[in-house]
């Protein structure tokens, strides 16, 4: 038992040693550049913006569900002012559901005991999606149509 553990300690301790010492463990040439981010184009969509949107709608989908004891459409939240404050949407939202470069949908239940969120690319785009319903989960994906 002592051989072998004398044996194992020279050996690491070998090692070390010549790590140290071996230039093939030194590193050559110039540091590597750092990684620089592209600046994020204020003409679409990013995930955190998506995730904050689909909030802002669940938590009036919750108000208006409260009162009323059923969901409401996008149209019937931004009518009651359920987007006021706090509760403020961050994006604006265009007349045919563009928000950025993505579509907005708000699927309700004939019955109004569910509703559906979407946020999708542009057809013609790439990108992620972001999905929601009442139980107030947020899920991103990737967009399935993408050949990139």
């Amino acid at each position: 038992m002592k051989v072998k553990l004398c044996c194992l300690t020279s050996l690491v301790l070998g090692l070390s040693a010549t790590a140290g010492v071996s230039p093939a463990f030194a590193q050559h040439g110039p540091p590597p550049k750092p990684v620089v981010e592209p600046a994020p184009d204020p003409h679409m969509l990013n995930e955190f913006e998506a995730r904050r949107f689909a909030q802002a709608v669940n938590r009036a989908e919750s108000d208006y569900f409260a009162q009323h004891h059923a969901y409401a459409t996008f149209e019937k939240l931004q009518s009651l002012h359920l987007f006021t404050g706090k509760r403020a949407l961050p994006l604006p939202v265009a007349s045919d559901g563009l928000v950025k470069d993505h579509y907005l949908r708000l699927l309700v239940s004939p019955d109004g005991r569910r509703y559906m969120l979407s946020l999708v690319p542009d057809p013609g785009g790439c990108g992620f999606g972001v999905f929601s319903d009442e139980t107030g989960a947020v899920y991103t994906a990737p967009s399935l149509d993408c050949t990139e």
